[in-house]
């Protein structure tokens, strides 16, 4: 943590910098030290004799500009703002653990250390989006003020919709953030993104408004207009999922699947949009029959 402490000071900092990205107009100062020692995808641009090497300059013309500074962010504080979760002030459990835990994570994972391994840390560490509060961190101080009593139906659904909203586009985030990781070949950046995903989408899907439990009627139409949107939103998330990720990246998928499986079984407000990316990909398709069939994700 003391490593990730003294790099903060460097992070989007030219002093010492010796490298430059390009991402779609965006310019980066970096630091060889600090991004080619934790990604053999810029080690190997620096130093295999491409002309990276010798120009100085890593183009990325494929990659989102505001990911990959949160990437950044990861490879010099050990964390990163996906705005659920906000930039803390240390580096994160998957930056300070070791080598071998990581991968031992990331690949050797099965159902039955599942919660305990990539929900357990979460589920410490985080709030749960409850009464329209977005997840706000490990930060006990960003409490939101309590539920006025004068307060209108129509007025708390708005503000749970807002705050799931707002999860929503952090799910999105942490899908882009967990592929540039692999891409660029750090482990840790992988594990963090993927446990914050688990659990966020956990905690999105069991907070969406459903006809079963939305009251009272005078809610009932905006509810249901704004529940359909976040699971369109949703399936869409799931197709950049399954549409970017490796094919060789099972995992990430299938942790899914539980949640993915409960909500597509019980809110019918969730298959239409959710139906043509199964059709799409296949693996989506099959992970949930398995699902529906052992109760259990298709390890």
């Amino acid at each position: 943590m003391l490593l990730h402490h003294d790099l903060r000071s460097l992070f989007l900092n030219d002093k010492y910098a010796d490298l430059t990205v390009t991402c779609k107009g965006r310019e980066v100062k970096v630091h060889r030290a600090v991004v080619c020692s934790q990604s053999s995808f810029f080690d190997k641009a620096c130093t295999s004799g491409f002309k990276e090497s010798y120009t100085g300059v890593i183009d990325l013309p494929e990659d989102y500009p505001d990911i990959f500074e949160k990437f950044l962010a990861f490879l010099y504080t050990g964390n990163y703002d996906d705005g659920a979760q906000a930039l803390s002030s240390g580096a994160s459990r998957a930056a300070t653990i070791s080598h071998e835990d990581v991968t031992m994570e990331l690949f050797r994972l099965d159902s039955t250390v599942r919660d305990q391994a990539v929900l357990g840390y979460m589920e410490e560490n985080h709030k749960e989006l409850k009464s329209g509060q977005a997840v706000l961190g490990e930060d006990d101080s960003d409490e939101s003020e309590p539920d006025s009593p004068s307060e209108s139906p129509v007025s708390m659904a708005e503000r749970t919709f807002a705050a799931l909203e707002v999860m929503l586009t952090s799910i999105i985030t942490k899908i882009r953030f967990y592929t540039m990781a692999d891409k660029f070949d750090v482990n840790a950046a992988r594990l963090l993104a993927r446990e914050r995903l688990c659990y966020h989408t956990k905690i999105f899907l069991l907070s969406v408004p459903s006809y079963s439990n939305i009251t009272p009627a005078a809610v009932l139409s905006l509810s249901e207009n704004r529940s359909r949107m976040m699971y369109a939103g949703f399936s869409t998330a799931v197709d950049e999922l399954y549409g970017t990720t490796a094919p060789y990246d099972v995992i990430i998928q299938k942790l899914l699947c539980p949640w993915i499986g409960t909500a597509f079984e019980k809110e019918p407000w969730f298959r239409k949009p959710l139906i043509p990316v199964m059709r799409k990909h296949a693996d989506l398709a099959l992970a949930m029959i398995l699902w529906i069939v052992e109760d259990e994700p298709a390890w």
